[in-house]
């Protein structure tokens, strides 16, 4: 049976379920594009499919106000990036714990300023590799929506189990969404990784600058 991963190239999402105002998901702006992410209580966390580095705009959500902030993208580990804010945002935790196979999870999104939620079950299969769940008949998938998050329903809240990276789909026609999951979370952001040198710039009265490194 062939399976071929592809980016998300369709229309938008055809059914919406009701917003979810509580959890913090973000639509980051970049100089190359437009795609999805969430903040968490490590950061604002996304792929990086428009761009790697530079400026980008985040909007995130108070009740159902929308909120643009600037920021500044920076490689984070692993497959992720994250946008450097000045400003604190509404975040939710992320639990590293691995998917359970058939387990009902939760998919926010965002369309412009028009937030969605679909419910989601993890795959049972061994013909897929890594984090994925089951792609609802009802929905569509849009390149802007790469990043969305997928979370798990704790006894403490939701928190964040993954991120939307692409479409699989079989030749049977089974359509999988796939995930940068637990497995990249925690190489993102709980493995060592080495010391890196800081660059603080100090200006003179007399125009010149010196340049400090710092680790």
């Amino acid at each position: 049976m062939a399976i071929a991963a592809v980016a998300l190239t369709t229309v938008s999402c055809a059914y919406r379920y009701r917003e979810r105002p509580e959890i913090p998901g973000v639509v980051v702006q970049t100089v190359g594009g437009t795609e999805l992410g969430v903040a968490t209580d490590d950061g604002v966390v996304f792929l990086g499919r428009s761009a790697i580095e530079g400026p980008a705009k985040v909007t995130y959500w108070i009740d159902r106000a929308p909120i643009v902030e600037a920021g500044t993208v920076r490689k984070l580990g692993g497959s992720l990036l994250q946008v450097e804010l000045d400003v604190p945002l509404p975040t939710v935790p992320i639990d590293f714990s691995d998917l359970v196979p058939n387990e009902d999870l939760l998919m926010i999104g965002a369309d412009g300023v028009s937030r969605w939620s679909v419910p989601v079950r993890v795959v049972n299969s061994d013909r897929i590799e890594g984090s994925a769940v089951i792609a609802p008949a009802s929905v569509e998938l849009a390149p802007h929506h790469v990043g969305a998050g997928v979370y798990r329903d704790t006894q403490y809240g939701m928190a964040l189990v993954g991120l939307v990276k692409a479409v699989a789909t079989a030749s049977t026609g089974e359509r999988w969404i796939l995930l940068a999951g637990p497995t990249e979370l925690r190489r993102a952001l709980l493995e060592p990784k080495a010391a890196v040198e800081k660059r603080e710039i100090r200006y003179r009265a007399d125009g010149t600058r010196t340049i400090l490194q710092r680790r």
